[in-house]
Order: structure tokens, then C-alpha cells, then sequence
């Protein structure tokens, strides 16, 4: 095979890039701690390699890995990272797996490495970062990686000796330090190969003419050096024209926003009609698990989510035959249920109609249940009917909010339609519990507000419970998954506009003397908060959540998890108007003011309190640890304060007065429609309850127990479909639940007889 040029085009795309150099992958996916019984859609990335020739074996958990590579001498093992907030947790993994073999050349890759590739690729043991989709770049790379020669020595120690600050000690832990600092690992890649890998191209067809683009989006450790395959679009422009011209004896045929337009390494429109979708069967089999997460659409075509940043060239999906050939597999192979992980499925109404009219054709909505994430504007009556005859279970929409200024915040719809974007989305809700199509509500708690911040959640709450209050006589309910911190993907429009706190990554250890630095990566995390009522409510929530003893993930798809956060409304509210609520707020806004200093005021209090501070910085660090009486700052203000910051006090006070009014008003609506609902549930599943115990008497008065046990199954089916209808009602399922625990030693009991 040609080093300098890969075609990756049209109907030969596949066999282009079939190996001539099989090597052994451990695919790794930290998976097993989402406990899913669904096959991950990264498994169709496992099977194009396998279909290109290549050896691959998966895991699911750390464990499990460490252990395969001990074992079997991979040439790579590739670790997927799901999000950037997963870094930590994988990096560990990525030296373990040094640890065990320096030798195998280990890449990282997925949307968790996005605009941190560089960083990354100086963490400890990272051989290779591959940014973006992999699915042509990947293959096409692998030709060049294998592991080092057995006779190499790639681990390098470091001295015991080195000593590191406390900060990093208390923040990253005795195990951490000692793990990141007991050794560097040399790449096994050696310069040769980098080389290879500089001079790969992929070509495409432009306007019929094939065009040659270099690799990019992939950094590379050497045993001599990092190599950034980064790509400058005017310098890849004027390369590409000068081979052209110098080849062919003419013109480069397209000139550069031509070229620049095409200048990417995912899977085109077509090179995605071409890429085949297939999953390992075997694998799934193996692992029992009952569904498949499918992701056939690349993109979104909205796009615009100021939280989001997922939106490159929308449009790109594979054929519908394809998509379809992967079901009928997965009913053959005894699956139950397929999942669209699609960031938005209805980028194409006619794809989508076409996929669902061929479902219910080819009799797969009879043996298959689906579900799918959707945009509230992409759906009305006439598609929702085409998805239940398809058999779709459940729609996922991400509405996000109820709140008109969050849904303008959000940029959810476009400037202008919020209102109407509300209104659409209470009767898309309404459309799906008719139909007996469970609508799945993505709801953000909270965002970044200075004021008022408590009455906006409060605000949300009302309006989701009104909805919950008028569903109980649906055949389904809505499940509102609540994400009770805004968070924002790398490069999303909140990220550059709103300030972000970070969490820390640590990537390497640094040696200066004896001394040791850790070089750490910033990940941005959640908002800043910009309210201490706020902050104050989410830590409320997070304790009374953890009462729970479950999953914040699980928690917050239920009715409890709605109960918790009035709790804790309720108690972060009345905080408001305490001496130290008003104390605090007050510094908060001289200080968004650009008002800090307040020379006159903060030098009384230093000589008064005989404290030493510069500013309201200092005296608000200063309250916070005691050592000032909130009653005491807010009397000397009235005191000697400015007549504005003596009715800033007052005007704060009166404000807090009014949310903590509002707020108690609406948490009581909110708890009384909660009651209502849970009320009329506890009754009918009180009655179910009285049917089914009549139903076992009768069953067990006719001395058969074959009769018996084909009762016992019956109604086992008939509450694992109920538990479905009540889900986010933890305490009804969990009612059922127990039912079902007794189904099971009854049947116990009437096989023993």
C-alpha cells in the first residue's frame, strides 16, 4: 500500500482501508459503572475494525482490562472517553495499563478529548491523541502503530526523592501521586513511524476530481519527539495545489474555500453511505445485554444550544437500508429494545418517515421496542403517529425548560418563538401520553443568576408538577430527567461567555531539582455562581438527595428527586432574610459594581473588630469564617455606610421578603400536586394489588400447580409492564417491586410441590 496516500472514496472506501498490517486492539469503553443492560453504539467502531482486519478484543471495566493486557502482548490498546469529565478517571487507567506493558502503543480518542487534544498528549502514557470522529483516521493510523520490540526498555523512573507541594498531596492523594510520579514511559512509536503517519493523506472526489487532504486532528509521541498534526488550512491549500500542479501539468482545479470546506477528517455525506454498520453480535451475546444503542446521524442540524457545541456538518447519516439490516439483526440475535442515541433524530423528516414506514413493514415493530432523543419543533401528530406504529416506547425531548428567560438563555428556539416554543412543548407532551409514547422531558435545573435565582427553580418546579398533576390518567407518564447544574460542553457559547469553574486533571509530573510540579488540565465543569442562595440550595439538595441511597442519575428521574429539591427551596430560602443571607448579598452586588474597596466602612470594621482586611473581599471571607458577625457589618453599614448602600440593605431585605414568599407559595402547589398525583396512583396500584392477591387464592384453591405457575408469570409480565407506566413514581415502583419479590418465592413454593 502506498504510504504517501490513502483514497478513501466512494464504493471503495472499505476496501481502502483494509489492513495489510492486522494488529491486535483491547478496545476500551469505562462503561460497566453506567450499569446498562443496552450494548454501547461504540461497538460499530469495534466491528469496522474487525471488518478491516483486525483483531480487537473489548472491555467494559478497568478490571477487566488490566487483565487482557497482561496476557495477551496488544500492539494498541485504544481507550474511548465518553466526556471530559471522565478524563481523570481514564487517564489512571492509562498508566495502569503502562504499568503492565510499556511496550503497547495506547490512544485516546472520543468526544471527551475535544479541544484538549495537546494537553492530553503530554499526559503519563498517552502515546496517541486522536481528535473528532475516528472512523476513517483511526484505520488509516493503525497501519503505522504496533508495540515495542520485547528487548526494549520503555519505562523510565523517577527518583524516589522527589518532594511535592502540599497543595498537590491533599488534592490528589498519596495513591494518586505515588501512581503518577513512580515512573515516565518512553513512546513506543518510533521516528519512522511518525513519519508515515505525517504523510498520510485522504483523498476525496470535488466536483468529480479526486483531491488530496492531509491528516489532521492527531498528535503523536515519538520515541524522539510530539508530532502536531494540526492542519493550517491556507499552508495545506498551497501544498495541495503545488503537488496537483506539479503531477498533472495544470491547474489546480478548485480554489481555497473549495478545498477549505472539505479540509476535515470525519466521514463525509457520502464516505458515510459507504462505511458499513454492523456490530459483533457475539460480543453482545456474550455480555447478555437485552439492547442496542444505535447513533446513525452525525451532527445537528440546530445547532445554535448555547450550552452545546455539537453542530459540524449536519446532514450526514447512513442509508436507511443499513440502519434497518442492523435491526433485523438485533431481533434475530434475541434483542428486545433499540435506542437512537442520535444528538437529534429528526434532522430529516423524509429519512426518518422512510425508516419508520420500513420498520412496521418488515414486521420489526413487533419484535423490537424503540425509543429516540428529539427537538421539540421537529415533531407534531402526524410523525408522532408514524413512531407509534413503529413501535417507538418513548421519546426523549429536550426541552430543557418551561421558563421563557431560560429558554432564551438556552437558545432553544429561535430569537422570538420562546413563547410559542413553551407552548409547543406542553403539547408535544400531551400528543405522546395519548399515544401512549412515554415522553422523556430533559429539564436544567438551574443556570447562572444573580438574583431571584430561587424563585426561578421554584418557578420550573410548579409548571413541571402542574404537568405531572394532569397526566395521572394517561396509560404512561412523563419521566422529567433532571440535570440539576447547567453544565456545558467544550467550546459551547456558555463556555466563552459565562464564567466556569474547573476542575483539575492531573497529566503529568514535572521535575525542577528535587522538587516536583503536577501539570494539571482545566476542564471546565459547572457555572460559577454568581447567587450564595443559590449555592447554598444546591448543597442543601445534595444532602437531602444522598438520604436516598441512590444514584443521582436514577434519583433524578423521579417525583421524589422533585420532592427533595422543594425540601430543599424551602430551607435555602429562609436563609434569605437572615442577617447573614442580606450580609452576603449585599457584598455580592457592591462587588459585581466594581465596588470592593469601600475604604471608609471596611477601615471601622478593621479597627472595631480588630481584624485585619482590605476590602469586602476580606470581609466577606471573614463572615463566612466566623470571625465577623454578619449583624455587625449590616449595623455598622447602617451606620456609617452611604445613604445608597443603607438603602441597598433595606431594598435587598425587602427583595428577599418577597422570593421567600413566592417560593413558599409555590413549593406548597408544587408538594400539593405531587400529592394528588401519588394519591391517585397509591389507589389504583392498591387495587392491582387486591386483583392480583384474589387472582393467586383462586390460583392456588385449584390445587394445580401448573395452573399455578402460569398465574404466577402472568402477572409477573402484567406488573413489569406497569412498573413501566409508574416509573418516576419511586415509591409505587417500589411497591410493585415487591411484589414481584414475592411472585418469585411464591413460585419457589409451588415447584416444590
Amino acid at each position: 500500500m502506498n504510504t504517501n496516500s490513502f483514497l478513501v472514496v466512494g464504493e471503495i472506501l472499505v476496501k481502502m482501508l483494509k489492513t495489510t498490517s492486522p494488529k491486535k486492539i483491547a478496545f476500551y469503553l469505562d462503561y460497566s459503572k453506567y450499569n446498562r443492560d443496552e450494548a454501547p453504539t461504540i461497538l460499530q467502531f469495534v466491528q469496522l475494525l474487525k471488518n478491516v482486519g483486525h483483531e480487537v478484543d473489548f472491555s467494559i471495566d478497568k478490571e477487566e482490562l488490566l487483565e487482557k493486557v497482561a496476557s495477551r502482548n496488544y500492539d494498541v490498546v485504544a481507550v474511548s472517553i465518553l466526556s471530559s469529565i471522565e478524563l481523570k478517571e481514564n487517564l489512571i487507567t492509562v498508566i495502569k495499563v503502562k504499568e503492565v506493558d510499556p511496550r503497547v502503543v495506547v490512544v485516546v480518542g472520543g468526544h471527551g478529548v475535544e479541544d484538549n487534544a495537546i494537553p492530553l498528549s503530554n499526559a503519563v502514557g498517552i502515546d496517541v491523541v486522536v481528535e473528532g470522529e475516528g472512523d476513517l483516521v483511526f484505520p488509516l493510523i493503525l497501519e503505522y502503530l504496533k508495540r515495542a520490540p520485547e528487548n526494549e526498555e520503555l519505562k523510565v523512573p523517577l527518583e524516589e526523592s522527589l518532594k511535592f507541594a502540599r497543595k498537590d498531596v491533599d488534592f490528589l492523594g498519596e495513591e494518586l501521586i505515588e501512581l503518577i510520579s513512580s515512573a515516565q514511559y518512553k513512546s513506543p512509536i518510533t521516528e519512522k513511524q511518525a513519519d508515515c503517519l505525517k504523510n498520510i493523506h485522504i483523498k476525496r472526489k470535488i466536483k468529480g476530481i479526486e483531491i488530496s487532504f492531509p491528516l489532521s486532528g492527531v498528535i503523536v509521541n515519538s520515541r524522539n519527539g510530539k508530532h502536531i498534526l494540526k492542519v493550517d488550512s491556507e499552508e495545506a491549500y498551497e501544498e495541495s495545489k503545488r503537488a496537483w500542479e506539479e503531477e498533472n501539468k495544470e491547474e489546480f482545479p478548485i480554489g481555497y474555500k473549495e478545498f477549505s470546506r472539505n479540509l476535515y477528517t470525519y466521514p463525509s455525506r457520502s464516505e458515510m453511505e459507504d462505511l458499513p454498520l454492523d456490530f459483533p453480535w457475539d460480543e453482545i451475546k456474550k455480555r447478555k445485554w437485552d439492547g442496542l444503542s444505535l447513533y446513525v446521524q452525525r451532527g445537528c442540524n440546530w445547532g445554535k444550544c448555547s450550552y452545546c457545541s455539537v453542530s459540524n456538518l449536519p446532514g450526514r447519516r447512513y442509508p436507511v437500508g443499513k440502519v434497518l439490516n442492523v435491526i433485523e439483526k438485533a431481533a434475530e440475535n434475541g434483542l428486545t429494545r433499540i435506542t437512537f442515541e442520535d444528538d437529534h433524530f429528526v434532522q430529516n423528516r423524509r429519512w426518518v418517515e422512510n425508516l419508520l414506514d420500513k420498520i412496521r413493514l418488515h414486521g420489526l415493530s413487533d419484535k423490537l421496542i424503540f425509543g429516540a432523543m428529539v427537538r421539540v419543533e421537529s415533531i407534531d401528530y402526524a410523525l408522532l403517529k408514524k413512531f407509534k406504529e413503529a413501535n417507538f416506547r418513548k421519546l426523549q425531548i429536550g426541552v430543557e425548560s418551561f421558563v421563557l428567560s431560560k429558554i432564551k438563555y438556552f437558545k432553544k428556539t429561535s430569537d422570538g418563538c420562546e413563547l410559542n416554543y413553551i407552548k409547543k412543548s406542553k403539547e408535544i407532551i400531551s400528543m405522546c401520553l395519548r399515544e401512549g409514547i412515554i415522553p422523556g422531558v430533559f429539564i436544567i435545573t438551574t443556570r447562572p443568576k444573580a438574583k431571584n435565582a430561587l424563585s426561578e427553580v421554584s418557578e420550573e418546579l410548579l409548571l413541571v408538577s402542574d404537568i405531572i398533576k394532569g397526566s395521572i390518567n394517561y396509560p404512561v407518564l412523563p419521566i422529567f430527567s433532571f440535570s440539576d447544574v447547567l453544565m456545558a460542553y467544550p467550546n459551547s457559547a456558555l463556555i466563552n461567555s459565562d464564567e466556569y469553574n474547573k476542575t483539575l486533571v492531573p497529566l503529568r509530573v514535572i521535575r525542577d531539582g528535587n522538587k516536583a510540579r503536577v501539570e494539571y488540565l482545566e476542564i471546565p465543569y459547572i457555572f460559577r455562581l454568581k447567587s450564595m442562595a443559590l449555592a447554598n440550595f444546591l448543597g442543601i439538595q445534595a444532602k437531602i438527595g444522598r438520604r436516598r441511597g441512590m444514584p443521582p442519575e436514577l434519583l433524578n428521574e423521579t417525583w421524589e428527586h422533585i420532592d427533595d429539591l422543594c425540601q430543599a427551596l424551602e430551607i435555602a430560602v429562609e436563609h434569605l432574610v437572615t442577617p447573614i443571607g442580606t450580609a452576603l448579598e449585599f457584598i455580592g452586588e457592591m462587588k459585581k459594581e466594581g465596588k470592593r474597596n469601600c475604604p471608609n466602612l471596611v477601615s471601622k470594621l478593621a479597627k472595631e473588630g480588630n481584624i485585619v482586611c482590605s476590602d469586602l473581599s476580606d470581609i466577606e471571607m471573614l463572615i463566612l469564617s466566623g470571625k465577623v458577625s454578619p449583624e455587625t457589618f449590616l449595623k455598622t453599614v447602617m451606620e456609617d455606610g452611604s445613604l445608597e448602600m443603607r438603602s441597598r440593605i433595606r431594598e435587598i431585605f425587602r427583595e428577599s421578603a418577597l422570593e421567600k414568599e413566592s417560593v413558599h407559595e409555590r413549593c406548597s402547589r408544587i408538594m400539593k400536586n405531587l400529592r394528588e398525583a401519588a394519591g391517585k396512583l397509591n389507589l389504583e396500584i392498591n387495587e392491582y394489588l387486591s386483583l392480583t392477591k384474589q387472582e393467586l387464592v383462586e390460583a392456588e384453591r385449584a390445587k394445580n400447580s401448573e395452573l399455578a405457575l402460569q398465574k404466577t408469570e402472568e402477572i409477573r409480565r402484567k406488573t413489569i409492564t406497569y412498573i413501566e407506566k409508574i416509573y418516576p413514581y419511586l415509591g409505587g415502583r417500589r411497591t410493585l417491586q415487591g411484589l414481584l419479590n414475592w411472585l418469585d418465592e411464591f413460585e419457589k413454593v409451588i415447584e416444590r410441590f
